[in-house]
């Protein structure tokens, strides 16, 4: 089935980019013989629906890609539409809560249907900061600039990684190319995940001169055998292609088991993808790779795994059918190597992984702000609303903040961070079932520090200076209008930023709350009524939290 929202008199596949996506997510690879592999795509023979938004020189309008998305929701059932990929990406121009195509998005996933989209390929200046080995040129990252619909919480967004022209994964990295979060507007870290992206062999476009091939003759791939069909593949590069690896990986995942709903496939996805070493910090991390590869292998395993009927799964309900645990699963072969399902993620869109996940409603962290859509990770990264506290702190809708702020008055001591007057926040959060966190905490909008500093939209710091949407402070550079700064900047009235993170007076508890071991908060840190940690809380050296946590609005965390 075919339809066509761009008005362009040309049928077919004139550029070439809408046959190689379709290639990578679900081509056959019959033309393969004769040349030195099988090109397959991820889910072989998949029923594709094309929906033909951008036009023979890959240009479209945003009206053009809504009108699809509403054609796709009438017509879900009718062609049986479970996932839609979309490897276009257009700039960010305002907060997904009001942006017209991810509010599509949005009535898409909530209609269950799978969004899969790029992220974009902006994520490298065109500044050259070193060489490789092979002599090719090492460019400078960029960051907060994944586009849209890629912005949406509620769409899961791909990055790129780069295989080195190998099958092992131990040498995958991401791709220079693929953009970086943390997204415009709302700040939310992006991608979720990341693919490869990087000379991909899929499909060619049978059209006479399709534009990618006149324009990249060097990138279609040649034969090892005289007798063998030529012009049929081509090498493709950028997150357009990496995320049809992810759509037809969930084309995989809903084969194995038709009840997932989108939360479901996303929070698997999440669970089983594999952390890629090699970054410079946490924050450079998340950004770059979101929760890590895809295992497709492991993914499909893990859907398998639920059970039956998981569309009618309420909070409370175990996700596994009967005995299955996390342990259950054993390690994927691929490439040669095996890759064990990290313990890295705890939680993500609805599921908390103990051995025997749960869905849950959400968990609860101080006045009003729910960890519903969001990921919490074991080295402390904790995702929710665009909230992260962790190496590199992200407070408050999206000011990220890396290795270490001080705003005020007060001391680091030993690579820890004091807040004012003897509030410590070391390593180690254990919620049960050996759950570590590490390194991050939580806090909420609007946090009120001292003499009117508001960290929230907008965030002031003190005496009129403002730090607005879309400031991204790491590794000395600041993405907005142009402005850089480093280390150890002062701004007025002793407000640094550099390393040691440091929060003036102002601590408030409420009723319930237990704190022992030496633990001090004081004048005015507010955590809400109705938080009850009970049975054994430990706030010290290394957090511990165990049997019986109850988070306000009831949200229990126990074994």
């Amino acid at each position: 089935t075919s339809v066509d929202f761009t008005g362009s008199p040309r049928s077919g596949d004139a550029d070439g980019h809408g046959t190689g996506v379709a290639g990578v997510a679900a081509g056959n690879g019959v033309m393969s013989e004769g040349y030195a592999a099988n090109y397959a795509g991820v889910a072989p023979g998949a029923n594709l629906v094309d929906v033909r938004v951008l036009d023979e020189h890959g240009i479209g309008r945003a009206s053009n890609v809504i009108a699809a998305l509403n054609w796709v929701i009438q017509n879900r059932e009718r062609y049986n539409i479970r996932v839609v990929n979309m490897s276009l990406s257009m700039p960010v121009r305002e907060s997904f809560h009001t942006d017209p195509i991810c509010k599509a998005v949005e009535m898409a996933v909530r209609a269950g249907i799978v969004v899969v989209c790029s992220s974009g390929n902006l994520g490298r200046t065109d500044v050259i900061v070193g060489y490789n080995p092979d002599g090719s040129a090492i460019y400078q990252l960029a960051y907060g600039a994944v586009g849209s619909p890629g912005n949406s919480p509620y769409v899961i967004t791909v990055g790129a990684t780069d295989s080195h022209d190998t099958v092992r994964r131990s040498d995958d990295t991401v791709a220079s190319f693929s953009s970086k979060g943390p997204t415009r507007f709302d700040h939310f870290a992006k991608p979720d995940l990341v693919a490869p992206g990087r000379r991909v062999v899929a499909a060619m476009s049978q059209e006479p001169n399709p534009t990618l091939a006149i324009e990249y003759p060097a990138r279609v791939v040649q034969p090892t055998a005289g007798n063998a069909a030529r012009n049929v593949y081509f090498n493709y590069s950028g997150t357009s292609f990496s995320t049809p690896v992810i759509a037809g990986t969930v084309a995989l995942m809903l084969d194995a088991n038709k009840s997932l709903t989108p939360a479901l496939v996303k929070s698997i996805l999440i669970k089983t993808a594999q952390n890629l070493p090699g970054f410079t910090s946490k924050a450079q991390s998340l950004f770059s790779q979101g929760a890590g590869l895809v295992n497709a292998a492991a993914a499909v395993e893990f859907a398998r795994a639920v059970v039956p009927n998981a569309e009618r799964l309420v909070a409370g309900n175990k996700i596994f059918r009967g005995s299955d645990t996390l342990a259950s699963f054993s390690p994927t072969q691929i490439g040669g190597e095996n890759i064990r399902v990290s313990n890295r993620v705890l939680y993500a869109d609805g599921v908390l992984f103990k051995n025997q996940p749960v869905l849950i409603d959400g968990i609860m962290l101080t006045d009003g702000i729910m960890l519903s859509d969001g990921i919490m990770l074991t080295d402390g990264i904790i995702l929710g609303d665009g909230i992260m506290l962790t190496d590199g702190k992200l407070q408050s809708d999206g000011i990220m903040l890396t290795d270490g702020i001080m705003i005020g008055d007060a001391v680091v001591q030993g690579g820890r961070a004091i807040l004012s007057d003897g509030i410590m926040l070391t390593d180690g959060i254990m919620l049960t079932d050996g759950i570590m966190l590490t390194d991050g905490i939580m806090l909420t909008d609007g946090i009120m520090l001292t003499d009117g500093i508001m960290l929230t939209d907008g965030t002031m710091l003190r005496d009129g200076i403002m730090l607005t949407d879309g400031i991204m402070l790491t590794d000395g550079h600041l993405y907005k209008d142009g402005i850089m700064l480093t280390d150890g900047i002062m701004l007025t009235d002793g407000i640094m930023l550099t390393d040691g993170i440091m929060l003036t007076d102002g601590i408030m508890l409420t009723d319930g709350i237990m704190l022992t071991d030496g633990i001090m908060l004081t004048d005015g840190i507010m955590l809400t009524d109705g938080i009850m940690l009970t049975d054994g809380i430990m706030l010290t050296d290394g957090i511990m939290i165990t049997d019986g946590i109850m988070l306000t609005d009831g949200i229990m965390l126990t074994d």
